[in-house]
C-alpha cells in the first residue's frame, strides 16, 4: 500500500467515526474517533518530520514529548517535564512544540541516560546555570535573615556571649572571693583545724579551675528542624 493509500485509509477511519459519533455519542464512540484522529495526526506528522527532521512537532508532552526525548537518550521524568513546562523551560508554538525548542531545553536542563557530557550552548549554559545557584542561596539568606528579624532564630554569637559573661560571674561568685571568705566557716563547721584552711583554698580553686575549665568547651547548639511549626504549635 503506498504512502497516499494508507493516509486516505486514515482519513476515511476519522471520517467514518465522527460520523457515528455524530449518530450517537457513545464513550464507545468518542473513544473511537479520538484513536482515529491520533492515528491520522501521528502519520501526518511522521511523515512531514522524514522530509524535515528539524520541523517535526509534538502536540503533548506525553506521551509526545516524553517519548521523543527518551528515543534520543536523555533522562527524563513525566513529573519533572511537566513543571518545566509550567515554569517556562519548553513552551508551546501555535498549538505544538517543535523539535527545535525541545531539543534545547533538553540540553540545558536534562542529563544523558549514559552519563555522556550532553552537547549544550557552552559558556554561556554554564553561567546560566551558576547565576541560578547564586540566585537560590541569595534567596535563602534573604529568607534567614527575615526570620532572625522576625525572632524566630538566635545568632550563635549572642548565645555564646551570654554564656561567656553568665560564666564570668559564676566563676568569680564560686572562685576566690567565695572560698577566702567562707573557708574558715566551713573548717569550723566540720570541726577542723583552722591551720590548714589554706590547704582547702588550695584544693577549691583547683576543683573550681577544673570544672570551668570543662563548662569552657565548645558545645553543639542543634537549631529546631522547623521553627515556623513548634511556633504554631504553642
Amino acid at each position: 500500500m503506498t504512502h497516499l493509500g494508507y493516509e486516505q485509509d486514515l482519513v476515511a477511519a476519522l471520517d467514518k467515526a465522527r460520523a457515528a459519533l455524530k449518530r450517537k455519542a457513545t464513550s464507545d464512540n468518542v473513544k473511537a474517533a479520538e484513536t482515529a484522529r491520533k492515528a491520522l495526526d501521528a502519520y501526518r506528522a511522521e511523515k512531514a518530520a522524514q522530509k524535515d527532521p528539524e520541523a517535526r512537532r509534538f502536540r503533548t508532552l506525553a506521551p509526545e514529548v516524553i517519548e521523543y526525548l527518551k528515543a534520543e537518550g536523555w533522562k527524563v521524568e513525566k513529573t519533572k517535564l511537566y513543571d518545566d513546562a509550567d515554569r517556562g523551560a519548553l513552551k508551546k508554538e501555535n498549538g505544538a512544540y517543535s523539535k527545535a525548542s525541545v531539543d534545547k531545553y533538553a540540553n540545558k536542563w536534562l542529563e544523558k541516560l549514559d552519563g555522556t557530557d550532553k552537547p549544550d550552548d557552552g559558556l554561556m549554559t554554564r553561567k546560566a546555570r551558576l547565576e541560578i545557584e547564586i540566585l537560590e542561596e541569595k534567596k535563602k539568606e534573604i529568607v534567614r535573615e527575615n526570620e532572625i528579624d522576625a525572632g524566630k532564630w538566635v545568632l550563635r554569637s549572642e548565645i555564646e556571649a551570654m554564656f561567656a559573661g553568665r560564666a564570668g560571674l559564676l566563676k568569680n561568685g564560686l572562685g576566690p572571693e567565695f572560698i577566702h571568705s567562707h573557708a574558715p566557716a566551713i573548717v569550723t563547721l566540720v570541726g577542723g583545724d583552722q591551720a590548714k584552711a589554706p590547704d582547702l583554698i588550695e584544693y577549691w580553686l583547683k576543683a573550681i579551675e577544673e570544672h570551668f575549665d570543662r563548662y569552657s568547651q565548645p558545645v553543639e547548639f542543634a537549631a529546631p528542624a522547623n521553627p515556623a511549626k513548634e511556633e504554631e504549635e504553642e
